[in-house]
């Protein structure tokens, strides 16, 4: 009898220092300070803009945020892009997302597709003097058989007297502007160590840029204004 009122008052102390240290690790959990932080509502694609309807603020304990460099302030959301994909449910690092300029986006009229162009005659005056938003006209030099092919298939005018074995240069887009300039290097325009133009960005419809495709290899592209 003896035995058993030991255990009864050992189950009982045990019970109820369960319950104390259980409400003493409670309070000590709610006294952390809580911070918030912003987690994805959708799959943010890289380079795509990040707008307040993608993600959500929540609560996590301070503690969370210490070492993961966690995005805190929503402030450092405003006009910035992602890196790299940013998953549903994934909560926001600053080293996810960046500025446009740091990522080299090149936003395009909406219907219209961006696309690079090699420039040949990057020393020409033109190419000197031209800068991001300026207006310009794109011709294409190559051998006419190329030309007919491509011009006629895209229906592109050109000068159908030419012989085949010949050069031929042809207007291909005129009144364009130029959405970005970089050097050799892939530094932009307004990049310190810019040193001169080698390829130019622009916006085509569908058609065009197919056709820009199919001619970047047979020839070569430069501007005029």
């Amino acid at each position: 009898m003896k035995r058993i009122n030991i255990l009864v008052i050992s189950g009982c102390i045990a019970v109820i220092l369960f319950v104390v240290l259980t409400v003493i690790q409670n309070k000590i959990v709610r006294k952390e300070e809580m911070i918030p932080v912003y987690m994805a509502k959708i799959d943010i694609m890289p380079d795509m803009k990040i707008n307040k309807d993608d993600y959500k603020e929540f609560l996590v304990p301070i503690s969370l945020t210490i070492e993961g460099n966690v995005v805190l302030n929503e402030g450092d959301l405003v006009d910035k892009y992602a890196r790299n994909i940013i998953n549903k449910g994934q909560i926001i690092f600053k080293q996810d997302i960046a500025l446009k300029e740091e990522l080299k986006i090149i936003e395009a009229v909406d219907g219209l597709e961006r696309i690079a162009l090699k420039i040949k005659s990057s020393e020409n005056a033109v190419a000197y003097q031209i800068k991001p938003k300026d207006r310009i006209h794109l011709y294409f030099t190559g051998k006419s058989a190329v030309v007919k092919k491509v011009f006629s298939k895209y229906g592109m005018s050109y000068d159908n007297t030419v012989e085949d074995n010949s050069l031929q240069t042809e207007k291909i887009i005129e009144d364009v502007q130029i959405l970005g300039i970089y050097d050799e290097s892939g530094r932009e325009y307004e990049n310190g160590n810019f040193s001169k133009l080698d390829t130019i960005v622009i916006a085509v419809d569908s058609k065009t840029a197919k056709a820009l495709n199919n001619l970047r290899t047979q020839g070569t592209f430069d501007i005029t204004r």
